[in-house]
């Protein structure tokens, strides 16, 4: 375990910070670690893509393709990727039209969403 992941597990204030630092290294690599997905469905039944910054930090530039998976987890097909030009601040949860028509509300439990690409703002 290094310094940062040891540090960053404290609830102390260096603690608090070791965790930023360690997420804003982190994160350009790994931002699947620090933003929460899920699929919901709108009125029209269309795809829609949960975001919820759990970080820190604040993301734009967000990339996501949404998968659909087997009983397994295992990806059988993937769309097209979804770019959000908004961007996300920590705590903050959105909904972003994925441009997915209607599809069957049993297959939802099937839909997951793999974050792709995410730009750190400088804070």
């Amino acid at each position: 375990m290094d310094l940062y992941s040891t540090a960053a597990s404290s609830q102390s204030p260096i603690g608090k910070q070791a965790a930023a630092a360690y997420a804003a290294l982190d994160a350009p690599r790994n931002p699947g670690r620090y933003i929460a997905t899920a699929p919901e469905l709108d009125s029209r039944g269309r795809l829609l893509l949960v975001l919820e910054n759990r970080s820190p930090l604040t993301f734009a530039d967000l990339v996501a393709t949404p998968v659909l998976v087997d009983g397994n987890g295992q990806i059988v097909r993937t769309a097209d990727p979804v770019r959000i030009g908004a961007s996300v601040e920590p705590g903050q949860r959105i909904a972003v039209d994925t441009g997915v028509g209607r599809i069957d509300p049993q297959l939802l439990n099937a839909v997951r969403f793999r974050i792709d690409g995410a730009r750190v703002l400088q804070r």
